[in-house]
Protein backbone atom coordinates (compact mmCIF):
# COMPACT_ATOMS: atom_id res chain seq x y z
CA UNK A 1 0.00 0.00 0.00
CA UNK A 2 2.77 2.56 0.77
CA UNK A 3 6.90 2.28 -0.10
CA UNK A 4 8.56 3.81 2.96
CA UNK A 5 9.81 7.49 2.86
CA UNK A 6 13.72 6.29 3.04
CA UNK A 7 13.40 3.67 0.35
CA UNK A 8 11.46 5.90 -1.85
CA UNK A 9 14.00 9.07 -1.38
CA UNK A 10 10.94 11.07 -0.61
CA UNK A 11 10.31 12.75 2.78
CA UNK A 12 7.26 11.22 3.16
CA UNK A 13 6.01 7.48 2.46
CA UNK A 14 5.00 6.76 -1.05
CA UNK A 15 1.03 5.59 -1.90
CA UNK A 16 1.09 2.81 -3.83
CA UNK A 17 -1.34 4.41 -6.53
CA UNK A 18 -1.76 1.29 -8.70
CA UNK A 19 -3.47 -0.57 -5.44
CA UNK A 20 -5.48 2.96 -4.68
CA UNK A 21 -6.71 3.49 -8.45
CA UNK A 22 -8.20 0.10 -8.51
CA UNK A 23 -10.38 0.76 -5.70
CA UNK A 24 -11.45 3.60 -6.86
CA UNK A 25 -12.33 2.29 -10.43
CA UNK A 26 -14.00 -0.78 -8.34
CA UNK A 27 -16.29 1.34 -6.21
CA UNK A 28 -17.17 4.39 -7.80
CA UNK A 29 -18.45 5.96 -4.58
CA UNK A 30 -15.24 5.35 -2.93
CA UNK A 31 -14.46 9.35 -2.75
CA UNK A 32 -10.60 10.59 -2.72
CA UNK A 33 -11.04 11.15 1.42
CA UNK A 34 -11.38 7.66 1.93
CA UNK A 35 -8.54 6.68 -0.34
CA UNK A 36 -6.42 9.13 1.72
CA UNK A 37 -7.84 7.94 5.06
CA UNK A 38 -6.89 4.22 4.13
CA UNK A 39 -3.13 6.05 2.87
CA UNK A 40 -3.02 7.80 6.01
CA UNK A 41 -3.80 4.82 8.42
CA UNK A 42 -1.46 2.67 6.44
CA UNK A 43 1.31 5.81 7.04
CA UNK A 44 0.70 5.89 10.71
CA UNK A 45 0.44 1.95 11.57
CA UNK A 46 4.15 1.92 9.52
CA UNK A 47 5.61 5.17 11.36
CA UNK A 48 5.76 7.21 8.72
CA UNK A 49 4.74 10.73 7.33
CA UNK A 50 1.93 10.96 4.93
CA UNK A 51 1.33 13.02 2.72
CA UNK A 52 -1.32 16.10 2.68
CA UNK A 53 -4.83 15.31 0.88
CA UNK A 54 -4.09 17.77 -1.62
CA UNK A 55 -0.61 16.07 -2.66
CA UNK A 56 -1.94 12.58 -2.26
CA UNK A 57 -4.82 13.87 -4.84
CA UNK A 58 -2.44 15.29 -7.44
CA UNK A 59 -0.26 12.28 -7.48
CA UNK A 60 -3.35 9.76 -7.33
CA UNK A 61 -4.18 12.18 -10.84
CA UNK A 62 -0.90 12.34 -12.10
CA UNK A 63 -0.58 8.92 -12.00
CA UNK A 64 -3.98 7.70 -13.92
CA UNK A 65 -2.86 10.31 -16.39
CA UNK A 66 -0.01 8.84 -17.27
CA UNK A 67 -1.03 5.29 -16.61
CA UNK A 68 -4.07 5.99 -19.21
CA UNK A 69 -1.45 7.43 -22.08
CA UNK A 70 -0.47 4.80 -25.01
CA UNK A 71 2.80 5.39 -26.82
CA UNK A 72 2.29 6.24 -30.62
CA UNK A 73 2.72 3.62 -33.22
CA UNK A 74 5.19 3.70 -35.69
CA UNK A 75 4.07 2.35 -39.10
CA UNK A 76 6.10 0.69 -41.11
CA UNK A 77 6.55 0.61 -45.05
CA UNK A 78 3.20 -0.45 -46.77
CA UNK A 79 1.42 -1.04 -43.06
CA UNK A 80 -1.37 1.39 -43.45
CA UNK A 81 -3.49 3.53 -45.61
CA UNK A 82 -5.11 6.59 -44.36
CA UNK A 83 -8.30 7.46 -45.83
CA UNK A 84 -10.55 10.37 -45.24
CA UNK A 85 -12.91 13.27 -46.45
CA UNK A 86 -12.87 16.74 -47.45
CA UNK A 87 -13.79 19.55 -49.76
CA UNK A 88 -12.79 20.70 -52.69
CA UNK A 89 -14.64 23.56 -55.06
CA UNK A 90 -17.17 26.07 -54.05
CA UNK A 91 -20.71 27.19 -54.43
CA UNK A 92 -22.87 24.75 -57.25
CA UNK A 93 -19.32 23.42 -58.48
CA UNK A 94 -18.49 22.29 -54.66
CA UNK A 95 -17.55 18.65 -54.19
CA UNK A 96 -16.45 16.13 -52.00
CA UNK A 97 -12.66 15.40 -51.88
CA UNK A 98 -11.43 11.79 -51.10
CA UNK A 99 -7.81 11.43 -49.72
CA UNK A 100 -5.45 8.72 -49.27
CA UNK A 101 -2.55 8.78 -47.52
CA UNK A 102 0.30 6.38 -46.72
CA UNK A 103 0.96 6.63 -43.21
CA UNK A 104 4.90 5.55 -43.66
CA UNK A 105 5.89 7.64 -47.09
CA UNK A 106 2.96 10.15 -46.87
CA UNK A 107 2.73 9.93 -50.23
CA UNK A 108 -1.43 11.06 -50.91
CA UNK A 109 -3.97 10.39 -53.87
CA UNK A 110 -6.95 12.79 -54.21
CA UNK A 111 -10.05 12.50 -56.76
CA UNK A 112 -13.16 14.16 -56.09
CA UNK A 113 -16.60 12.67 -55.31
CA UNK A 114 -20.21 12.96 -55.68
CA UNK A 115 -20.87 12.08 -52.11
CA UNK A 116 -19.76 10.19 -49.13
CA UNK A 117 -21.26 6.75 -49.14
CA UNK A 118 -19.67 3.68 -48.61
CA UNK A 119 -20.22 2.58 -52.00
CA UNK A 120 -18.36 5.64 -53.05
CA UNK A 121 -15.86 5.34 -50.54
CA UNK A 122 -15.20 1.77 -52.10
CA UNK A 123 -15.06 2.85 -55.79
CA UNK A 124 -12.50 5.61 -54.49
CA UNK A 125 -10.05 3.47 -52.55
CA UNK A 126 -10.19 0.86 -55.18
CA UNK A 127 -8.53 4.01 -57.88
CA UNK A 128 -6.15 4.57 -54.68
CA UNK A 129 -5.15 0.92 -54.69
CA UNK A 130 -4.56 0.97 -58.66
CA UNK A 131 -2.70 4.25 -58.42
CA UNK A 132 -0.26 2.99 -55.76
CA UNK A 133 0.27 -0.23 -57.74
CA UNK A 134 -0.64 -2.39 -54.23
CA UNK A 135 -2.58 -2.98 -51.45
CA UNK A 136 -1.35 -1.43 -47.78
CA UNK A 137 -1.57 -4.13 -44.81
CA UNK A 138 -4.29 -1.63 -43.14
CA UNK A 139 -6.62 0.58 -44.62
CA UNK A 140 -8.32 3.31 -42.33
CA UNK A 141 -12.45 4.00 -42.97
CA UNK A 142 -13.31 7.54 -42.09
CA UNK A 143 -16.42 6.45 -39.64
CA UNK A 144 -17.44 4.37 -36.61
CA UNK A 145 -20.63 4.40 -36.83
CA UNK A 146 -21.45 1.75 -39.37
CA UNK A 147 -24.73 0.38 -39.94
CA UNK A 148 -24.80 -3.59 -40.76
CA UNK A 149 -25.32 -3.61 -44.57
CA UNK A 150 -22.43 -1.29 -44.80
CA UNK A 151 -20.50 -3.27 -42.31
CA UNK A 152 -21.04 -6.38 -44.50
CA UNK A 153 -20.41 -4.71 -48.03
CA UNK A 154 -16.69 -2.98 -46.42
CA UNK A 155 -15.38 -6.49 -45.25
CA UNK A 156 -16.31 -8.01 -48.59
CA UNK A 157 -14.34 -4.98 -50.11
CA UNK A 158 -11.88 -5.68 -47.54
CA UNK A 159 -11.63 -9.61 -47.96
CA UNK A 160 -11.37 -9.06 -51.62
CA UNK A 161 -8.50 -6.72 -50.99
CA UNK A 162 -7.13 -8.62 -48.48
CA UNK A 163 -6.23 -5.76 -46.19
CA UNK A 164 -7.49 -5.57 -42.78
CA UNK A 165 -9.97 -2.59 -42.45
CA UNK A 166 -10.27 -0.18 -39.19
CA UNK A 167 -12.92 2.28 -38.79
CA UNK A 168 -11.34 5.11 -37.77
CA UNK A 169 -12.55 8.83 -36.01
CA UNK A 170 -11.03 11.78 -36.71
CA UNK A 171 -6.80 11.84 -35.59
CA UNK A 172 -7.83 8.11 -33.52
CA UNK A 173 -8.60 5.39 -35.33
CA UNK A 174 -10.80 1.80 -33.98
CA UNK A 175 -10.85 -1.51 -34.40
CA UNK A 176 -14.03 -3.05 -35.44
CA UNK A 177 -14.03 -5.87 -32.50
CA UNK A 178 -12.17 -4.32 -29.13
CA UNK A 179 -12.20 -0.23 -28.19
CA UNK A 180 -10.12 2.84 -28.90
CA UNK A 181 -6.90 2.37 -29.88
CA UNK A 182 -4.66 5.32 -30.87
CA UNK A 183 -2.93 5.43 -33.97
CA UNK A 184 -0.79 7.73 -35.45
CA UNK A 185 -2.97 8.27 -38.21
CA UNK A 186 -2.21 11.97 -39.35
CA UNK A 187 -5.62 14.10 -39.43
CA UNK A 188 -5.02 15.89 -42.63
CA UNK A 189 -2.60 15.86 -45.35
CA UNK A 190 0.15 18.43 -46.54
CA UNK A 191 -0.68 17.90 -49.81
CA UNK A 192 -4.27 17.34 -49.83
CA UNK A 193 -4.71 21.21 -48.38
CA UNK A 194 -2.40 22.58 -50.87
CA UNK A 195 -4.09 20.40 -53.63
CA UNK A 196 -7.51 21.87 -52.54
CA UNK A 197 -5.74 25.83 -52.13
CA UNK A 198 -4.64 25.47 -55.69
CA UNK A 199 -8.41 24.47 -57.35
CA UNK A 200 -9.71 26.87 -55.17
CA UNK A 201 -12.68 27.90 -57.12
CA UNK A 202 -11.94 27.56 -61.01
CA UNK A 203 -14.17 26.26 -63.55
CA UNK A 204 -13.55 23.09 -64.98
CA UNK A 205 -15.86 21.64 -67.84
CA UNK A 206 -16.49 18.32 -66.64
CA UNK A 207 -15.88 15.76 -63.72
CA UNK A 208 -12.69 14.45 -65.78
CA UNK A 209 -10.90 17.37 -66.05
CA UNK A 210 -11.22 18.10 -62.04
CA UNK A 211 -9.91 14.91 -61.59
CA UNK A 212 -7.31 15.26 -63.91
CA UNK A 213 -6.18 18.60 -62.55
CA UNK A 214 -6.85 17.42 -59.03
CA UNK A 215 -4.53 14.57 -59.63
CA UNK A 216 -1.93 16.44 -61.34
CA UNK A 217 -1.27 18.94 -58.43
CA UNK A 218 -0.87 16.04 -56.07
CA UNK A 219 1.83 14.61 -58.04
CA UNK A 220 3.66 17.91 -58.21
CA UNK A 221 3.67 17.73 -54.41
CA UNK A 222 4.16 14.60 -53.59
CA UNK A 223 7.37 15.10 -55.84
CA UNK A 224 8.73 18.20 -53.84
CA UNK A 225 11.12 17.57 -50.80
CA UNK A 226 10.14 17.08 -48.10
CA UNK A 227 11.56 19.22 -45.04
CA UNK A 228 15.11 19.47 -46.83
CA UNK A 229 15.09 15.36 -46.76
CA UNK A 230 13.61 13.00 -50.37
CA UNK A 231 10.21 13.68 -51.67
CA UNK A 232 7.06 11.36 -50.93
CA UNK A 233 7.67 10.21 -54.32
CA UNK A 234 11.45 8.90 -53.55
CA UNK A 235 10.32 7.41 -50.22
CA UNK A 236 7.59 5.40 -51.32
CA UNK A 237 9.56 4.22 -54.56
CA UNK A 238 12.59 3.74 -52.16
CA UNK A 239 11.43 1.76 -49.22
CA UNK A 240 7.56 1.40 -49.25
CA UNK A 241 6.25 0.36 -53.08
CA UNK A 242 7.80 -3.28 -53.24
CA UNK A 243 6.29 -3.82 -49.51
CA UNK A 244 2.52 -3.49 -50.91
CA UNK A 245 0.66 -6.32 -51.57
CA UNK A 246 -0.18 -7.10 -54.87
CA UNK A 247 -3.46 -6.21 -56.21
CA UNK A 248 -6.36 -8.80 -56.83
CA UNK A 249 -6.44 -10.65 -60.53
CA UNK A 250 -9.85 -9.94 -60.65
CA UNK A 251 -11.44 -6.58 -60.01
CA UNK A 252 -14.14 -6.43 -57.75
CA UNK A 253 -17.52 -6.19 -58.80
CA UNK A 254 -19.25 -3.47 -56.17
CA UNK A 255 -21.79 -5.66 -55.23
CA UNK A 256 -24.89 -4.20 -53.27
CA UNK A 257 -25.61 -4.91 -49.77
CA UNK A 258 -28.98 -5.28 -48.41
CA UNK A 259 -31.14 -5.45 -45.61
CA UNK A 260 -34.18 -7.35 -45.59
CA UNK A 261 -36.82 -9.62 -43.47
CA UNK A 262 -37.79 -12.77 -44.71
CA UNK A 263 -41.05 -13.23 -44.91
CA UNK A 264 -43.54 -15.56 -43.68
CA UNK A 265 -43.19 -18.18 -46.72
CA UNK A 266 -39.01 -17.79 -46.35
CA UNK A 267 -38.64 -15.18 -48.97
CA UNK A 268 -36.81 -12.12 -49.37
CA UNK A 269 -37.80 -9.34 -51.94
CA UNK A 270 -35.07 -7.98 -54.03
CA UNK A 271 -35.89 -5.30 -56.38
CA UNK A 272 -38.97 -6.50 -57.23
CA UNK A 273 -38.16 -10.17 -57.42
CA UNK A 274 -38.86 -13.14 -54.63
CA UNK A 275 -36.09 -15.48 -53.62
CA UNK A 276 -36.53 -18.32 -50.80
CA UNK A 277 -34.23 -18.93 -48.10
CA UNK A 278 -34.28 -22.09 -45.70
CA UNK A 279 -37.52 -22.18 -44.14
CA UNK A 280 -35.97 -21.94 -40.54
CA UNK A 281 -34.72 -18.47 -41.37
CA UNK A 282 -38.29 -17.21 -41.93
CA UNK A 283 -39.17 -13.77 -39.82
CA UNK A 284 -35.47 -12.77 -39.69
CA UNK A 285 -33.58 -10.15 -40.79
CA UNK A 286 -30.99 -11.57 -43.44
CA UNK A 287 -28.44 -9.56 -45.05
CA UNK A 288 -28.36 -9.63 -49.21
CA UNK A 289 -25.69 -9.27 -51.66
CA UNK A 290 -26.83 -8.50 -55.13
CA UNK A 291 -23.75 -8.87 -57.84
CA UNK A 292 -24.29 -8.91 -61.88
CA UNK A 293 -25.06 -12.65 -61.92
CA UNK A 294 -26.61 -13.84 -58.07
CA UNK A 295 -27.97 -13.34 -55.29
CA UNK A 296 -26.40 -13.99 -52.22
CA UNK A 297 -28.27 -14.48 -48.82
CA UNK A 298 -25.95 -14.08 -45.73
CA UNK A 299 -27.21 -14.85 -41.89
CA UNK A 300 -24.10 -14.60 -38.89
CA UNK A 301 -21.16 -14.19 -41.29
CA UNK A 302 -22.49 -17.47 -43.18
CA UNK A 303 -24.03 -18.03 -46.69
CA UNK A 304 -27.59 -19.68 -46.46
CA UNK A 305 -29.49 -19.45 -50.03
CA UNK A 306 -27.64 -18.18 -53.54
CA UNK A 307 -29.40 -18.26 -56.74
CA UNK A 308 -28.81 -17.27 -60.32
CA UNK A 309 -30.24 -13.58 -60.37
CA UNK A 310 -33.26 -12.80 -62.50
CA UNK A 311 -33.61 -9.40 -64.10
CA UNK A 312 -36.69 -9.88 -66.92
CA UNK A 313 -40.27 -9.97 -65.78
CA UNK A 314 -40.77 -13.82 -65.77
CA UNK A 315 -44.17 -15.47 -64.46
CA UNK A 316 -44.94 -14.38 -60.82
CA UNK A 317 -40.97 -13.69 -60.54
CA UNK A 318 -40.54 -16.14 -57.22
CA UNK A 319 -37.30 -18.33 -57.25
CA UNK A 320 -37.64 -21.07 -55.16
CA UNK A 321 -34.74 -23.92 -54.25
CA UNK A 322 -36.86 -26.77 -53.37
CA UNK A 323 -34.61 -27.55 -50.44
CA UNK A 324 -35.40 -24.40 -48.70
CA UNK A 325 -38.67 -25.69 -48.20
CA UNK A 326 -40.25 -27.67 -44.37
CA UNK A 327 -40.63 -31.79 -44.90
CA UNK A 328 -44.19 -30.84 -45.29
CA UNK A 329 -44.35 -28.50 -47.66
CA UNK A 330 -42.26 -30.17 -49.86
CA UNK A 331 -45.03 -33.17 -49.83
CA UNK A 332 -47.94 -30.90 -50.71
CA UNK A 333 -45.70 -29.37 -53.67
CA UNK A 334 -45.52 -32.28 -55.14
CA UNK A 335 -48.97 -33.60 -54.90
CA UNK A 336 -49.82 -30.06 -56.22
CA UNK A 337 -47.41 -30.92 -59.18
CA UNK A 338 -48.81 -33.88 -59.96
CA UNK A 339 -52.61 -32.62 -60.02
CA UNK A 340 -52.09 -29.90 -62.10
CA UNK A 341 -50.16 -31.89 -64.58
CA UNK A 342 -52.94 -33.94 -64.60
CA UNK A 343 -55.35 -31.33 -65.60
CA UNK A 344 -53.25 -30.08 -68.35
CA UNK A 345 -52.77 -33.20 -69.95
CA UNK A 346 -56.04 -33.57 -71.74
CA UNK A 347 -55.49 -30.02 -72.86
CA UNK A 348 -52.99 -30.67 -75.33
CA UNK A 349 -49.24 -31.84 -75.66
CA UNK A 350 -48.37 -27.83 -76.25
CA UNK A 351 -50.21 -27.14 -73.36
CA UNK A 352 -48.61 -29.99 -71.25
CA UNK A 353 -44.96 -28.23 -72.14
CA UNK A 354 -46.45 -24.84 -71.27
CA UNK A 355 -47.82 -25.74 -67.65
CA UNK A 356 -44.27 -27.22 -66.74
CA UNK A 357 -42.78 -24.29 -67.86
CA UNK A 358 -45.16 -22.43 -65.24
CA UNK A 359 -44.41 -24.56 -62.57
CA UNK A 360 -40.48 -23.77 -63.12
CA UNK A 361 -40.67 -19.97 -63.55
CA UNK A 362 -43.35 -19.47 -60.89
CA UNK A 363 -41.93 -22.13 -58.15
CA UNK A 364 -44.15 -24.99 -56.79
CA UNK A 365 -46.17 -23.33 -54.25
CA UNK A 366 -47.86 -20.09 -53.39
CA UNK A 367 -47.65 -17.94 -56.14
CA UNK A 368 -46.76 -20.40 -57.98
CA UNK A 369 -49.86 -22.43 -57.64
CA UNK A 370 -51.76 -19.66 -57.67
CA UNK A 371 -50.33 -18.97 -61.84
CA UNK A 372 -50.88 -22.65 -62.52
CA UNK A 373 -54.79 -22.18 -61.60
CA UNK A 374 -54.71 -18.56 -63.98
CA UNK A 375 -52.84 -20.68 -66.52
CA UNK A 376 -55.86 -23.26 -66.59
CA UNK A 377 -58.65 -20.95 -66.40
CA UNK A 378 -57.83 -19.59 -69.70
CA UNK A 379 -58.83 -22.59 -71.15
CA UNK A 380 -62.13 -21.33 -70.40
CA UNK A 381 -62.05 -17.74 -71.92
CA UNK A 382 -64.78 -17.02 -74.66
CA UNK A 383 -62.88 -15.68 -77.38
CA UNK A 384 -63.06 -19.53 -78.92
CA UNK A 385 -58.86 -20.01 -79.20
CA UNK A 386 -57.98 -23.37 -78.05
CA UNK A 387 -55.58 -23.25 -75.08
CA UNK A 388 -53.17 -25.67 -76.78
CA UNK A 389 -52.91 -23.78 -80.04
CA UNK A 390 -52.08 -20.41 -78.15
CA UNK A 391 -49.51 -22.59 -76.27
CA UNK A 392 -47.66 -23.36 -79.49
CA UNK A 393 -47.63 -20.14 -80.68
CA UNK A 394 -46.02 -18.60 -77.89
CA UNK A 395 -43.73 -21.45 -77.11
CA UNK A 396 -42.44 -21.78 -80.86
CA UNK A 397 -42.24 -17.72 -81.31
CA UNK A 398 -38.87 -15.84 -80.74
CA UNK A 399 -39.65 -14.34 -77.12
CA UNK A 400 -39.66 -16.21 -73.64
CA UNK A 401 -42.87 -17.64 -72.53
CA UNK A 402 -45.00 -16.73 -70.01
CA UNK A 403 -48.88 -16.61 -69.27
CA UNK A 404 -49.21 -13.27 -69.96
CA UNK A 405 -47.99 -13.58 -73.69
CA UNK A 406 -50.91 -16.78 -73.55
CA UNK A 407 -53.08 -14.65 -72.38
CA UNK A 408 -52.78 -11.60 -74.46
CA UNK A 409 -53.43 -14.10 -77.87
CA UNK A 410 -56.43 -15.20 -76.30
CA UNK A 411 -57.32 -12.15 -76.19
CA UNK A 412 -56.58 -11.25 -79.19
CA UNK A 413 -58.79 -14.14 -80.52
CA UNK A 414 -55.78 -14.73 -82.91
Amino acid sequence: MITPARQAGRRCAQPNYAYFSAKADSRRKYWRRWLYSEYEGACRAAGERPYSFSSFCRGLAAWRKESASVETDEWKAAECLITYWSRVGRGVHERFLFVAQLAFSDRTFCCSAPDRRPATWERCCERAYRWLGGVPFVTVYPGSDVADGTIMSLQDFAAHHRTVLYCARPKQARTAARSARPMDAKSRSAVADRVRADIGDGDFADVEELDAAILERAEHYNAQPCGGGPSRNDLFWEQEAAMLLALPFERYGFPEWLRRVAGGDYHVKVHGFRYSVPWGYAGQCVNVRVSGEAVEVWSGGAMIARHARVTEQVGRNTVTDPAHRPPSHAAFAKRMETRFMAMAAPMGKWAAKAMKLVLRQCGKGGMGFRACKEFLDLADAPSGVILDDACRSVLQGEGAFSVDAVRGLIGAGI
